[in-house]
């Protein structure tokens, strides 16, 4: 099961989303083993069930960084007019299909995402469906997940437990 893990200040646009396998984890900085696979900017889910198909080996941890970045490369292309249900509607599959993946892995995941709603509300339609359709998909991985935490200046607040 996932680990929701929301990080306030980080932003990284337009970036493809990335995953990282953690194969072992060690104490010390270099410890593990790392694998690294660059995600393309949609289909995320299709693309780690088959990644990981192909791995040699499962990895103990998979760390999703980020859901931010996902959320970006589905409703950022939209029309600027378009309604919060509208951009909601278009990520949806991409979420519905990253929770499977999750699910059917059987694996130890770590999702990062940034908390978008805490802020001033967005001057335009597309700001403002792009805040929405990324916080229902927040919602959507907490409630898969074990575990949710929240940094907050880079300490850990427990969400769920």
């Amino acid at each position: 099961s996932p680990h929701v893990m929301s990080d306030i200040g980080r932003h990284a646009r337009g970036h493809a989303v990335r995953l990282r396998s953690i194969r072992r984890l060690g104490g010390r900085r270099g410890c593990g083993t790392r694998l690294r696979f660059r995600l393309p900017p949609l289909q995320v889910g299709e693309a780690v069930t088959e990644w990981l198909r192909a791995a040699p080996e499962p990895p103990a941890v998979v760390l999703l960084d980020c859901l931010t970045l996902l959320a970006n490369n589905v409703v950022v292309p939209l029309p600027e007019d378009l309604r919060p249900e509208e951009a909601e509607a278009a990520l949806a599959p991409e979420i519905v299909a990253l929770a499977e993946a999750i699910k059917r892995s059987g694996l130890d995941w770590i999702v990062v995402s940034n908390e978008v709603g805490l802020g001033i509300v967005p001057p335009y339609p597309l700001g403002r469906a792009y805040r929405d359709a990324l916080g229902r998909a927040n919602q959507r991985m907490a409630a898969l997940a074990d575990r949710v935490f929240f940094m907050v200046a880079g300490l850990p607040m427990t969400v769920k437990a």
